[in-house]
């Protein structure tokens, strides 16, 4: 089993640091499959397209799915 994690939201964006104050580095659509680097309680750091940034946690879900 994997655990792949996905964009919610119609638009997202993608963050320089764990802020809303943080630059937007890319905006990941949804569906899109997310790479979780690290985890706070409030952000995620990522990597989308082989971009790295922060995503705040309400904004994508994470699902279990069968090889």
């Amino acid at each position: 089993f994997e655990t792949v994690h996905i964009v919610k939201v119609p638009l997202a964006n993608i963050r320089s640091k764990a802020s809303l104050s943080g630059n937007i580095v890319m905006v990941a659509e949804k569906g899109m499959n997310l790479e979780i680097i690290e985890v706070n309680e409030r952000w995620s750091k990522v990597r989308v397209l082989e971009k790295i940034g922060w995503i705040s946690n309400e904004l994508f879900e994470s699902e279990i799915q069968a090889p």
